[in-house]
């Protein structure tokens, strides 16, 4: 929607397809002159699948960070394993990213210009472009193009469904003798207590023999390891998708791949408020008899389990960066709960700082700030709980679960008390 102006005032009125830039993306036909516009180019002449150092910040040649997804030249889809827990990301991610773009129509005009599609800023701001080189001008998709592409996405959201529901299907339930002695082994080796295992949601399961794909790894050839599998929901409940922590099958031990912690490929884009499904909010009583609600946020479910020890409370991982900044409290937990009872605390990892924000923040505190910033807007009371560490030589970043493991625990407490 854009504004206009009548004698009662401003309203809106829907964009025209020809003006509206998202819809202009999705009818770009191909991206490797798109990427190659941005640089890019060797990164696409040899296995434009396979690992390759962050084209941003490149390091020891042998890294392999970045790569494009599979299906890469439709759809722009690629994954940088520092970003989003390596989910997979579209074109107009990457230009926010590559360039240190903050607006989304920004974004997608960067795109398009790379395209060499026509567009109009309709907000007459004054676009200008990252990149002068001429792109290689191409002719935006037909509908029946379109509708042809949405079929071959339907059968491969299809065959995602299939092998989500595989991994699923063939775990066992933690309460499995099997299942709870190998991931007590992990979480033990991981430095929580004996028996821990018994605190954590009773639907995680345990699969022993996951495929860690090729694709990921350095060499290309397919890993099988056990891990523990969550389900990832959207806002509503629905299960789209799961999240796996990769372990050794017969010991728990750590694996030895540069991620641990991998989501299945999304049958199709996790909106706003998608989550790991895990605990239920503490719902309880205040003093003056109102009910409150209290949410425990953080990123990964390893560090919001040492929140649950410290806390002694119900915890809320979410993943990644991008969903903790979306989260949205369910409406049937906060139901006849004044918005000012609402308190959501969130446990963030103390990442280092992104060179593109003026206050030193990391990718973790940004998120939780600027989710802080839209929920407090709506009446809620939020609050953010930092590691009180510092970032050790050569390390990205430190988080709770650090915290747990260096502090003794009454002492963790106490600081949080003051």
């Amino acid at each position: 929607m854009y504004h206009t102006y009548n004698q009662s005032g401003y309203e809106n009125t829907p964009i025209p397809d020809e003006n509206d830039v998202f819809k202009l993306v999705s009818r770009i036909p191909d991206f490797t002159s798109v990427y190659t516009h941005w640089g890019l180019g060797d990164y696409i002449k040899k296995a434009p699948t396979a690992g390759k150092p962050c084209p941003k910040n490149p390091g020891k040649k042998t890294s392999t960070k970045f790569r494009f997804r599979k299906g890469w030249e439709q759809s722009g889809r690629w994954h940088h394993n520092d970003i989003d827990s390596g989910a997979s990301q579209g074109p107009i991610e990457f230009a926010k990213w590559y360039f240190g773009i903050g607006d989304d129509i920004d974004a997608a005009m960067e795109v398009l210009n790379a395209a060499g599609i026509e567009f109009t800023d309709l907000r007459g701001t004054g676009y200008q472009p990252q990149t002068t080189l001429n792109p290689i001008t191409q002719t935006p998709l037909t509908d029946e193009q379109i509708a042809a592409r949405k079929v071959e996405e339907y059968e491969e959201a299809k065959q995602k469904v299939i092998s989500i529901a595989k991994a699923w299907q063939g775990g066992l339930e933690i309460s499995h003798p099997v299942a709870r002695d190998l991931l007590d082994k992990h979480l033990q080796i991981r430095g929580f207590p004996a028996g821990h295992v018994d605190r954590m949601p009773r639907h995680i399961r345990v699969n022993m023999n996951l495929c860690y794909h090729q694709s990921f790894r350095s060499e290309n050839k397919n890993a099988f390891y056990a891990g523990w599998i969550i389900p990832v929901a959207g806002p509503d409940g629905k299960r789209i998708t799961i999240h796996r922590h990769f372990m050794q099958k017969d010991t728990g031990a750590i694996v030895p791949e540069e991620k641990r912690k991998l989501m299945m490929g999304s049958p199709w884009d996790l909106p706003p408020g998608s989550h790991l499904e895990y605990d239920k909010p503490l719902v309880f009583n205040l003093e003056n008899g109102d009910k409150a609600v209290q949410y425990n946020l953080g990123e990964g479910a390893e560090t919001m389990e040492a929140v649950r020890i410290i806390m002694d409370e119900p915890v809320q991982p979410m993943i990644s960066t991008g969903l903790l900044q979306n989260f949205i409290p369910k409406p049937e937990d906060i139901e006849g709960i004044k918005p000012e009872n609402v308190l959501i605390d969130f446990w963030i990892d103390k990442d280092s700082p992104d060179p593109n924000d003026s206050l030193g923040r990391g990718p973790g505190e940004i998120a939780a700030d600027r989710a802080i910033e839209r929920l407090s807007n709506l009446g809620y009371n939020c609050a953010k709980n930092v590691p009180p560490l510092e970032i050790p030589v050569g390390k990205k970043g430190v988080d709770w679960l650090n915290a747990y493991l260096q502090y003794p625990l009454e002492e963790l407490r106490q600081s949080l008390v003051n």
